[in-house]
């Protein structure tokens, strides 16, 4: 029997093993209905490991209120930098950055604000805050954008990624160093592997549902949208809308 979906909850759906033992499509239904998404993965290795962790980040940033701007994977040679570009709004309050690393192989990341002021985890700008956690294979910051100021913050924001011809292993604390990295490093000749997330969080929200939630070939439905500012609803705004095959 079809399990109903639940009432003011998103469900999440996770497959793991060999594609063919795995009923995406069911699961694909069943978190879609809820306004949910689902992801599969092989095993618990290489990219594997780095989707999963994307599709937790992507989780995470939902349910506190950021909105995933990109989200891709990338192999970085010795002596290379790599720049990542993403547009903050004057209406956004704040953004979260997220590098994904292969245990063991941690490479240092700048960010820098549109007027150049850089947030490298031993420099702060004035007026700007910020928070940093890590875990086992993966780093976030959380940057507070100055409040009142947004000629400060507005525009193209950049992530510069280097590697430097050595990688770092443990965690960044407040021993760390610039570029959001812990003391313990050692050089290496090898290209490394890392993924990033950018998320971006507003007072503007755009709340989408489709009436009914679970529609068959053929039948008709309602494409519903709430957009709202600090709780607010604004009347008077136009919705667009891109319709595609499934």
């Amino acid at each position: 029997d079809q399990w109903p979906p639940p009432t003011g909850t998103k469900v999440y759906a996770i497959g793991l093993g060999a594609p063919a033992d795995i009923d995406a499509a069911a699961l694909d239904q069943l978190s879609s209905a809820t306004g949910g998404s689902y992801e599969g993965a092989d095993d618990l290795t290489g990219k594997s490991w780095f989707l999963l962790e994307k599709y937790f980040t992507q989780i995470f940033m939902e349910t506190a209120g950021l909105q995933q701007i990109q989200d891709p994977f990338y192999t970085i040679n010795p002596g290379d930098k790599h720049f990542h570009e993403f547009d903050i709004f004057p209406g956004d309050v704040n953004c979260m950055v997220v590098t994904y690393d292969v245990p063991g192989q941690r490479l240092p990341f700048h960010v820098e604000s549109p007027q150049g002021e850089l947030i490298s985890g031993t420099s702060l700008p004035p007026g700007f805050g910020v928070r940093f956690r890590s875990t086992p294979t993966a780093r976030f910051v959380e940057i507070t954008f100055p409040a009142k100021e947004p000629k400060r913050y507005a525009g193209r924001w950049r992530v510069i990624v280097e590697h430097g011809g050595f990688t770092c292993a443990g965690d960044s604390g407040r021993d760390g160093q610039s570029g959001f990295l812990p003391r313990k490093c050692k050089p290496t000749k090898d290209p490394v592997d890392y993924g990033i997330a950018i998320g971006a969080g507003s007072n503007l929200r755009l709340q989408p549902w489709v009436d009914p939630a679970t529609t068959y070939v053929g039948q008709s439905f309602r494409l519903n949208a709430t957009l709202t500012e600090a709780g607010l609803a604004i009347p008077g705004a136009t919705v667009q809308v891109r319709v595609v095959a499934p």
